[in-house]
């Protein structure tokens, strides 16, 4: 069992299973939870529930519902994997056959990206947006990744410039960029607005003078994804 502590309005977040609890309230032995879970995954006090005929395996979640955590699960791991591969990557700047074994790696991981996007192509009646999260920030960037993919855009994180051109350069550009501010130098702006990057539009959290685009703290989640969508819906009516 993994044990933490939280104060009051600290969150534990769950990304890959869209699943966030709140401490909303302390007040003597008795604590107030708030949680935000998708409508398909049960919620019930353990003295009311009868935890063997409400045993929540895959088999209660519909295909649909089954395939979708199937490939989060997929794809978090995936991540997980580039993340180290790209510190691995930084070390072996001198090492040439280093460099080249990773590099294979990349290209297997990203062979297997394509694989998982290519079984959903057929079941996504309509594209969607992709963005990448550059924040530095995990607790923060953990949170509004998941508030984006509840808005239905599809998301990759990166806490640093140099995670972030590490996935670039080996993966097809998103659709956006969304850079905290505390990453957003201007020579780093400067790359992402050439090719093959140009065609990626830059959103900024915080003020950045570089950017046209800029979300000021404290950042309303909703209102990004939903200038995110409306933008993906320009494009696509283009």
């Amino acid at each position: 069992m993994l044990v933490l502590s939280r104060k009051e309005n600290e969150r534990l977040i769950f990304p890959s299973l869209g699943i966030s609890i709140e401490v909303s309230q302390i007040r003597g032995n008795k604590v107030r939870l708030g949680i935000d879970a998708p409508a398909d995954v049960p919620v019930l006090r353990e003295e009311l529930a009868d935890l063997k005929g409400l045993e929540f395996t895959p088999d209660d979640l519909s295909s649909e519902n089954r395939l979708k955590m199937i490939t989060e699960v997929h794809r978090a791991g995936l991540a997980s994997v580039t993340h180290s591969l790209n510190s691995l990557h930084r070390h072996l700047d001198s090492d040439a056959d280093g460099q080249a074994f990773v590099l294979d790696i990349f290209r297997q991981l990203q062979a297997v990206e394509k694989a998982v996007a290519d079984s959903l192509s057929d079941d996504r009646s309509e594209p969607v947006p992709h963005a990448l999260l550059i924040q530095r920030a995990s607790s923060e960037r953990d949170l509004l990744a998941s508030c984006l993919r509840f808005g239905g855009i599809e998301v990759i994180t990166s806490a640093s410039r140099e995670d972030a051109e590490g996935y670039l350069s080996l993966h097809s550009c998103p659709d956006f960029a969304i850079i905290d501010s505390v990453e957003a130098s201007t020579d780093f702006i400067d790359v992402l607005r050439t090719r093959p990057y140009d065609q990626m539009q830059l959103f900024g959290l915080g003020e950045i003078p570089a950017l046209a685009h800029c979300f000021p703290r404290p950042l309303n989640a909703e209102t990004l994804v939903e200038k995110l969508t409306r933008d993906f819906a320009g494009r696509m009516a283009l």
